[in-house]
C-alpha cells in the first residue's frame, strides 16, 4: 500500500467512528460500538459453550452473522463502493483489536479469504476444533452482503487449535 492509500484509509476510518461525549456513545459507520476486554469476549463464549454444548456454536454464529450484514448494509448506506466498503472492514479489523488482517476477494467467483494473525476470539485459547465461531458468522453476512449471495464460512486454520493464523474461506453457499 502506497503513502497517499495510507492515509486516505485512515481518513475513511477517522470519519467512521465517533465518540459522543454527552451520552458516552462510540458510533463506527452509525452504529453502536463497544470497547470490551478481550478476555471477557471469550469468557462470554467459553460459557456459553459450557452451558449449551455443541449448541453454544448456533447461538454465537447467528449474532455475529446478523452483525456482518448490519455491518456492510451502514457501510453501502454511506455511497461507497464494494472495494471502499472491503478496505474499511480491514481497518477496523486491524484498528480495533480483532487481530491483524488480509482479506482477499474474488469479486467475480463470489469468494473471499480472511486471515487473521492474534484473532481475538482465539489468542490466549487452546482448541482441538477451529473456535472463531462469532467470526465465521460475521464473516458470513458481511460477504452474503458483499456479493449478493447466499454463502458459508469455514474456518480452515485457527490459533487454538495451534495454527499459526485463523483463516476464513467464504464461499457461495452451494459451493462450500
Amino acid at each position: 500500500m502506497k503513502h497517499g492509500e495510507v492515509l486516505e484509509n485512515f481518513n475513511i476510518l477517522k470519519e467512521m467512528i465517533k465518540f459522543d461525549g454527552t451520552t458516552s456513545e462510540v458510533q463506527a459507520a452509525d452504529l453502536d460500538w463497544l470497547i470490551i476486554r478481550g478476555d471477557l469476549l471469550r469468557e462470554i463464549f467459553e460459557g456459553l459453550r459450557a452451558y449449551l454444548g455443541r449448541g453454544a456454536n448456533i447461538a454465537i454464529k447467528a449474532p455475529g452473522k446478523t452483525s456482518g450484514k448490519r455491518f456492510f448494509a451502514s457501510l453501502l448506506n454511506r455511497n461507497m463502493e464494494l472495494k471502499e466498503i472491503v478496505i474499511v472492514l480491514n481497518l477496523l479489523i486491524n484498528e480495533g483489536g480483532w487481530g491483524k488482517s488480509e482479506i482477499t476477494v474474488d469479486y467475480e467467483g463470489k469468494k473471499a479469504t480472511v486471515t487473521l494473525q492474534n484473532c481475538i476470539t482465539a489468542r490466549k485459547t487452546r482448541s482441538t476444533e477451529p473456535s472463531c465461531t462469532f467470526l465465521t458468522g460475521y464473516f458470513e453476512g458481511f460477504f452474503e452482503k458483499l456479493f449478493n449471495k447466499e454463502t458459508q464460512c469455514i474456518e480452515t486454520a485457527c490459533i487454538a487449535k495451534g495454527d499459526a493464523v485463523c483463516e476464513f474461506q467464504i464461499t457461495p453457499k452451494n459451493m462450500a
